[in-house]
């Protein structure tokens, strides 16, 4: 890790920003254009562009090693932005599983190789928290073991794996929990809100002990503007969150105080959901990382959903 040093915003620079048309992608892109920026946006499956006429914007296979050769033959880019990837959505097959865990690694895999060896510019990885599976001890520090729990968290390892294996590259690999937003009607935290709202209780049906920590999407945004903008190099895994422990009853009856809701929660009296805390002491170190609150965003976000109804 490099030492920590004044930040100044830098020069404007031209970054390709892979999986633009996703989640986070929509935040993050506009994000990056009022900064000065050139944007490149990638999207995979989406033809037409959702973003103004000052973004270029291209439309490619991410696995396909011929088409990513061939597209970026010409590198121009200062800096890459990668949040390409498949997510889980429930139970898989394991041929979906397997294409998953592929993906992820093909992906990393094809961009690190378009990318010209003695390159200067900065790769910004968006990683996960599942890379660590159940954590061994609080708070968890970048040097924790990786042991994931699942599919999409091996996916994310590789990935991982694949950019590190590209020797002298200024990466910068983030990992994130889960995101969410007012804009996502889906997921633990928008049934929470719901339900406290209305005075049902509040159901956690995870079917096994679930390591768990959320982050609002426009923070994830912040981190990787902040790690684009730091001078710092060569910085490797980065944890990125609010550095609060959080476990799944928890942030239930948190949603509950915000409501100020009568509800009860309701979880199966045989599993113990552990604490998940990252620390967020390197982030803070390298671009003076300090989000705000979980209970603030949360709190906006229940305000968000029920202007919405």
């Amino acid at each position: 890790m490099g030492e920590k040093v004044r930040d100044d915003g830098g020069e404007p620079l031209r970054v390709l920003v892979t999986g633009a048309t996703g989640f986070l992608g929509r935040v993050q892109v506009p994000l990056l254009v009022a900064d000065g920026h050139t944007i490149t946006a990638l999207g995979g499956a989406t033809r037409e562009s959702p973003f103004d006429e000052t973004v270029e914007y291209l439309s490619l296979d991410l696995t396909a090693a011929d088409s990513v050769s061939a597209a970026f033959s010409d590198w121009r880019w200062d800096a890459l932005v990668h949040l390409a990837g498949p997510v889980a959505h429930g139970a898989l097959d394991w041929d979906k599983e397997r294409d998953l865990v592929t993906s992820h690694v093909r992906m990393a895999l094809n961009l690190s190789a378009a990318i010209p060896n003695g390159w200067q510019g900065r790769v910004v990885h968006a990683s996960s928290m599942t890379v660590y599976g159940t954590p061994e001890a609080l708070p968890i520090l970048e040097s924790h073991p990786r042991a994931p729990r699942h599919m999409y968290g091996l996916g994310k390892v590789l990935a991982e794996d694949a950019w590190l294996s590209k020797r002298g590259l200024d990466l910068w690999c983030l990992r994130f929990p889960g995101l969410f937003s007012a804009n996502r009607r889906g997921g633990a935290l928008y049934h929470f809100m719901q339900a406290a709202r209305t005075g049902r209780p509040l159901h956690i049906t995870a079917p096994e002990p679930t390591p768990w920590d959320v982050l609002d999407v426009r923070d994830a945004a912040e981190a990787i503007r902040l790690a684009l903008r730091a001078q710092s190099r060569h910085v490797g895994p980065l944890n990125v969150s609010y550095g609060e422990a959080v476990e799944l009853r928890g942030l239930a009856k948190m949603v509950v105080e915000i409501a100020e809701s009568a509800s009860p929660t309701v979880v199966q009296p045989d599993i113990r959901h552990p604490a998940f805390q990252m620390s967020i002491a390197k982030a803070a170190t390298l671009f003076a990382w300090d989000p705000p609150a979980l209970r603030t965003r949360l709190h906006e976000l229940y305000i968000a959903f029920g202007e919405s109804v």
